[in-house]
């Protein structure tokens, strides 16, 4: 009943907020020359918090459908480094503009994934990484085999997760409390998202300090021979 609400609210509400959208941006390039700064910039704010919106109400959606198991799924056989290699290049302009490195590497390891749905799950945790590792620093991502699992990772050197804070991290709008984490924004539905289509995968995903400082993001799915033998 929860979901079913949630996803139908969440439909009703994207037709109009896509309007509303559409009209703003309409109005910051039509009137560019027309507009004081003043009123320049009250458009602007509305049309960054309609983004906003619109952003949230379409991950409502797409976690109401993976939990609910309707999510679309195209299984096909791929290469874990290729998977890496493009959430890395996807993710490039935003690492850039912080001044964040990407780095990945990798064994050979072959998963009968959906390609989109996990290089999605790839860019949630690279967007997290990014976002909270200050400037000049690394995010490193990793495919390996170990047996009939396959475990991808992306490390940070940012400021660390709270052990107490590590078991609630990927519930829906969860938040890591502590003022290195303030400042960002975001739906609160990435990593609920990212959860979601790992065990519709049949795979585990979590979270870790790392001894060194920064955290760790993983998850594990199951080696393409696996899936094929199960299947």
């Amino acid at each position: 009943m929860k979901s079913e609400f949630v996803a139908t609210a969440s439909h009703e509400l994207r037709t109009p907020l896509t309007s509303i959208h559409g009209a703003l941006q309409l109005a910051l390039a039509g009137s560019a020359e027309r507009l004081d700064p003043d009123d320049r910039e009250l458009l602007q704010i509305s049309l960054t918090s309609t983004e906003r919106l619109v952003r949230l109400v379409n991950d409502l959606l797409d976690l109401s459908k993976v939990e609910a198991g309707r999510m679309p799924m195209r299984l096909l056989p791929h290469r874990a480094p290729d998977l890496l290699s493009q959430a890395i290049e996807a993710m490039r302009p935003m690492a850039g503009k912080a001044g964040v490195r990407l780095q990945g590497a990798g064994d050979d390891a072959v998963v009968s994934v959906d390609a989109d749905l996990v290089i999605r799950v790839l860019q949630n945790l690279i967007s997290n990484a990014i976002k909270y590792s200050p400037a000049g620093t690394l995010v490193r991502l990793d495919a390996r085999t170990s047996g009939e699992r396959v475990t991808f990772t992306v490390d940070d050197q940012g400021p660390g997760i709270p052990a107490d804070q590590l078991p609630f991290l990927f519930r829906p709008f969860s938040r890591v409390a502590g003022h290195e984490y303030d400042r960002e924004t975001g739906t609160g539905l990435g990593l609920a998202i990212s959860r979601a289509i790992v065990e519709q995968h049949h795979g585990r995903i979590w979270a870790q300090a790392l001894p060194e400082g920064g955290s760790r993001f993983a998850f594990e799915l199951p080696a393409a021979e696996a899936c094929a033998a199960v299947a």
